[in-house]
């Protein structure tokens, strides 16, 4: 009986100490309003996610943000020339008879790397880019592809997904952390990969099956088994959800009729769910190869080799797509046929995806620093040593993680370091490439929003207007024949 009584006062002790010591990272993990004004930031909210703090743990966080639709761009006057990113399969018909294209692009870029520059460079684009921090700029149209812009939204919120190991996803006000709805999605004994979320839907993998569920309330919509093993979240078009097996095997289900699906089997093992552009998906292997497919169909498009495996997530902003390489280059693909457009030598392996906003492209390499790039070119903006990990922009500050594991605070334009914050007790750092909120946190379940004093409206980094394609005339066509 003695021993009894020992046993059961030992585990009340343990028990006691385990939430005595979660109960004080949660204390020291929150930043009070004074101590985030004394760093020119708000905390707009925090949030407990409810969760089983004893056994359960957050896996994920996703961040839904809707995006303003800019104007558009005006139509190209008769006789001038398309610019990159532009529809050019009419203009370039050899690119349709190799759909690999050999790493090549257009016929006229023999030489797609050309020592470190673009094939086909605007020597004007950074000196027409618009400032960011302009407010009468930024209700402006897009000077450029490249040209940074970020748009206040009025409109409907964004949605923070958070997911944990038990697959519990709580779906969260972005601007309030109001909790909107919550999900046990499949097994609470298998694992869940990373959701993905679009306008309507959101798509989880638990173990091997498929869930698609409702955005605004969290309805099962469907659920289907997968025939492999994914290793990567899920990916959303319009009218697909897309999974990657670990050996490569990418599945295809039609969101309206999931009976409808197509399957393709691509080489080597992936780490990273495919991205879809405007014109294509996208996703690479550890064989060293990006593979571009048309959207919702499985007919490749291009392929790129690097020869070195790709690991890190692809990211997109028009018109290219930013492919990070354990041979250390950040290769930059163009979206049309996957022909390199120019690479830069970080010097280092990289395994954590770049990060595309406007005119710069941030690269932080595996040994830490954060390298701003100029998105048109690749060539150095500004180099800040001692950056493990990009958390958010704003349109004059860049907000990442040193070494230190602390918030910084740097200037966009040349890197100058502006201010830091500690971040004690803090294992939840998102990395948001969508706006330019702060979401930080515990892995417990407590999470944080920051922004800006000032900014009460989110600044979203949104894609400049997609050109229009000049409309050829019957004269022109019957030349054509």
């Amino acid at each position: 009986m003695s021993q009894r009584l020992l046993l059961f006062a030992l585990i009340w002790m343990l028990s006691w100490c385990v939430s005595t010591a979660q109960a004080q990272i949660a204390r020291t993990a929150i930043i009070t309003q004074d101590e985030a004004r004394r760093h020119g930031l708000h905390r707009a909210w925090m949030t407990q996610v409810e969760m089983d703090r004893t056994k359960d743990r957050v896996r994920s966080v996703v961040l839904y943000q809707p995006q303003p639709k800019p104007p558009e761009a005006a139509e190209p006057k008769q006789g001038e020339p398309l610019k990159l990113g532009e529809e050019q399969a009419e203009e370039n018909p050899a690119a349709d008879n190799n759909p690999f294209g050999n790493n090549q692009g257009a016929a006229d870029n023999n030489n797609p790397f050309g020592a470190d520059q673009p094939a086909a460079a605007d020597a004007d684009a950074d000196a027409d880019a618009a400032d960011p921090a302009d407010a009468d700029a930024a209700a402006q149209p897009a000077a450029s592809p490249a040209a940074p812009k970020s748009f206040s939204y009025p409109g409907e919120p964004g949605m923070l997904l958070v997911q944990t190991e038990l697959g519990l996803l709580h779906a969260l006000d972005a601007e309030t952390g109001r909790t909107i709805w919550v999900q046990q999605v499949g097994s609470r004994s298998r694992p869940s990969e990373t959701p993905a979320v679009n306008d309507k839907y959101v798509a989880v993998v638990n173990g091997m099956e498929l869930y698609l569920l409702e955005r605004k309330n969290g309805r099962l919509i469907w659920q289907r088994r997968l025939t492999n093993v994914s290793v990567s979240g899920p990916t959303l078009s319009d009218n697909f959800v897309y999974a990657l097996a670990v050996d490569g095997k990418l599945s295809a289900f039609d969101i309206e009729d999931p009976s409808r699906n197509w399957h393709y089997s691509s080489f080597g093992r992936v780490a990273a769910p495919l991205i879809v552009t405007r014109r294509a998906m996208a996703w690479a292997s550890d064989r060293g190869h990006v593979y571009m497919s048309q959207i919702d169909t499985p007919t490749l498009s291009g392929r790129f080799e690097s020869g070195k495996p790709f690991t890190a997530q692809l990211t997109y902003w028009p018109p290219l797509i930013y492919a990070p390489s354990q041979d250390g280059y950040l290769y930059a693909l163009s979206e049309i046929d996957g022909s390199a457009v120019w690479r830069h030598s970080v010097g280092e392996a990289l395994r954590q995806p770049a990060t595309p906003i406007g005119d710069t492209v941030y690269v932080i390499s595996e040994i830490g620093g954060l390298l701003a790039l100029s998105a048109d070119r690749g060539l150095e903006k500004w180099f800040v040593p001692h950056i493990e990990q990009f958390l958010a922009a704003s349109p004059t500050r860049l907000y990442a993680m040193d070494s230190g594991r602390r918030l910084v605070a740097l200037n966009r334009e040349t890197g100058a370091p502006i201010t830091s914050m500690a971040l004690p007790g803090m294992d939840l750092l998102f990395s948001n490439r969508q706006s330019d909120r702060l979401y930080v946190g515990t892995s417990t379940g407590m999470i944080q929003c920051l922004h800006e004093i000032g900014q009460d409206k989110p600044q979203v980094h949104t894609f400049p207007p997609a050109p229009s394609v000049p409309k050829r005339s019957a004269r022109t066509n019957q030349a054509a024949q």
